[in-house]
């Protein structure tokens, strides 16, 4: 997936959205939501109501915010971002999630 979100041959019609959870100082999980779209990725910190822009060409190690420089595009991605995460499924219920797939969801930490 990775090579996926890092590669600059990636169609840019085709954005890819990533979803994290990052833990500061022991304070609670902050959520996190990104895109991906040509050059451009956008990360939205959900807890803060921050949003950066990093163009991954110019700046491959995302340390340079253009977000305030760039506010078309920022609000051109959010748009993207909102409406991808407004079309989300519901959690399928633990109950119809066969054992075998609960038990390999259990070894790996995806749930307890």
């Amino acid at each position: 997936m990775s090579a996926l979100w890092q590669s600059e041959n990636r169609p840019a019609a085709r954005p890819v959205f990533s979803e994290a959870y990052r833990e500061l100082h022991g304070a609670p999980p902050r959520p996190l939501r990104g895109i991906r779209r040509g050059s451009f990725t956008l990360h939205e910190d959900l807890a803060e109501g921050r949003t950066e822009l990093f163009d991954l060409r110019a700046d491959p190690h995302e340390q340079v915010d253009i977000a305030p420089d760039r506010p078309a595009d920022v609000a051109e991605l959010l748009v993207e971002l909102h409406r991808f995460h407004a079309n989300e499924r519901e959690a399928e219920p633990m109950e119809s999630i066969p054992p075998a797939d609960l038990q390999l969801l259990r070894r790996l930490g995806y749930i307890e």
